[in-house]
């Protein structure tokens, strides 16, 4: 999309023949931008599941389950993941589930949307083998204050999923009876030819 100047309009190519009149705050009369996961909370296909865990032991890590449908519309995911006790988040792809868990509620974003998530969220999922480790991240300070790793830009730290995939998020504290707060965020969008 590139910019030009024609007669006294500014205008944004928006197709080879096709040209849109560039949109002015009327308090300031500058040109508003937002960037594409901005934009896909307007318009109603960005969401989010958060949930917490008071008592996370060695023995009995955390999971949870991803579900991607078998559509092009890929879930644009971003993990923040928090640990009041020393531990590891891991991901991983392609598990062999034993049990699907339990369903999670999501919620869109834009509260005046009534579309819903297409990928499915579920607590307390098993498997026979965890899958596929795509990524490991460390949480936790041993302190009361909990620490998190997350998505601080979305550009470096977004994952697409895979249509048709099973994923799981696993927390393994370092000791029993860490506290543990996961948020997942993603938006659903299909590509453009």
């Amino acid at each position: 999309m590139s910019l030009i100047h024609r007669s006294d309009i500014q205008a944004y190519r928006s197709s080879d023949s096709s040209f849109q009149p560039a949109r002015l705050d009327k308090a300031t009369n500058t040109i508003q931008t937002i960037d594409y996961a901005h934009h896909e909370i307007h318009a109603g296909s960005h969401f989010f599941y958060t949930d917490y865990d008071s008592d996370v032991d060695t023995a009995s890590p955390k999971y949870y389950r991803i579900t991607t449908p078998d559509t092009e519309k890929w879930g644009h995911m971003i993990f923040v993941l928090y640990s009041e006790g020393v531990g590891t988040w891991q991901l991983f792809e392609n598990p062999t589930v034993n049990a699907a868990g339990t369903a999670a509620t999501v919620f869109n974003s834009n509260r005046n949307s009534a579309t819903t998530a297409t990928i499915v969220v579920a607590y307390d999922p098993t498997s026979t083998a965890d899958g596929t480790l795509l990524k490991t991240w460390r949480t936790g300070s041993g302190t009361t204050a909990p620490t998190r790793i997350g998505s601080e830009n979305r550009s470096d730290n977004e994952i697409i999923l895979k249509q048709n995939e099973d994923y799981f998020l696993k927390f393994t504290p370092d000791s029993d009876n860490s506290k543990t707060k996961v948020e997942l965020e993603w938006y659903e969008h299909t590509d453009i030819a």
